[in-house]
């Protein structure tokens, strides 16, 4: 369940026009230094009651802090909240977006409603993070 949620977030999100690489948490691709990217993982799972499960789901933006010849901070900054002000919108209010559609059916399985529980910044390892937290509900 894990594994296939991943794989239709990333589907979800390259079918809403993400414009950068979107990986899976178990992808074995080799991500270089220099490139800019999102990581959809599924993290904890719990089944509550009959054949409903809940996920927890994080979509990760990751940039370089200097990704460009200039190597400036700023631009690359400014990249990471570009991306940001795109994904916010769909993700804070997926219900009016395509993941449903798309979720049921790259999964396998049925979306059952969910919620955007926040977001968390970091920089780690030279690289503007940020961590959009979902909360989902799968059949």
């Amino acid at each position: 369940m894990n594994h296939s949620s991943e794989i239709a977030f990333k589907a979800w999100l390259e079918a809403e026009g993400i414009a950068i690489p979107v990986y899976t948490g178990l992808s074995a691709a080799e991500v270089g230094n220099e490139v800019q990217y999102i990581d959809c993982y599924a993290g904890d799972s719990e089944h509550v009651v009959g054949g409903l499960n809940k996920l927890s789901m994080k979509i990760v933006l990751s940039t370089p802090s200097h990704m460009d010849a200039t190597n400036d901070e700023t631009v690359s900054l400014a990249a990471h909240k570009d991306i940001l002000t795109t994904l916010r919108p769909f993700v804070a209010d997926f219900e009016s977006s395509q993941l449903e559609t798309v979720y049921n059916a790259q999964s396998g399985h049925t979306l059952a409603g969910g919620f955007f529980q926040g977001e968390d910044e970091s920089v780690d390892e030279g690289r503007w993070i940020t961590t959009l937290n979902l909360m989902i509900g799968i059949r």
